[in-house]
């Protein structure tokens, strides 16, 4: 955590792929998001165990149950539940979201700090946030450049 770019405020600008994460669509997949289900998402680098969750499937969202602590500070042990919302597709179907319990807004990932909350909530930015222009210019050229090869 901490590299990445300078941003406005002179602050580091952290990016999302730092942190650990819990997506709806990943765990829809997975069939994990099924009413009655419990299951414990463990997230690892290097082989190293970074951290784990237990996640709680209701009916009107899912209950996180983790432990988290500040730097050098004891261990909290933290239960709380986070709601679905569900939001009408273009052809009558629904998608269902997390309601990130900070800014009430949806969101498909959740990112663990302290609590798990939105990336907004959390000031997060993607990595391509961070590129300086020229480099989002040659990305798409050479993506670009693939499709055409194809």
């Amino acid at each position: 955590r901490g590299s990445g770019r300078i941003s406005s405020y002179g602050l580091t600008a952290d990016k999302c792929h730092e942190y650990h994460s819990i997506d709806h669509a990943w765990l829809r997949r997975k069939k994990q998001l099924i009413v009655g289900r419990y299951s414990t998402l463990t997230w690892s680098r290097g082989g190293t165990k970074t951290g784990s969750i237990r996640i709680e499937c209701f009916s009107g969202g899912v209950r996180l149950v983790y432990k988290t602590r500040s730097p050098g500070g004891e261990w909290r042990d933290v239960a709380e539940f986070v709601p679905f919302v569900e939001t009408p597709t273009r052809f009558g179907g629904r998608r269902q979201w997390f309601k990130c319990l900070s800014c009430s807004r949806h969101c498909r990932i959740l990112y663990g700090g302290s609590y798990f909350r939105c990336r907004r909530c959390h000031r997060l930015k993607y990595e391509t946030q961070s590129e300086p222009p020229f480099a989002r210019v040659t990305l798409a050229a050479a993506s670009e450049g693939d499709l055409r090869a194809a």
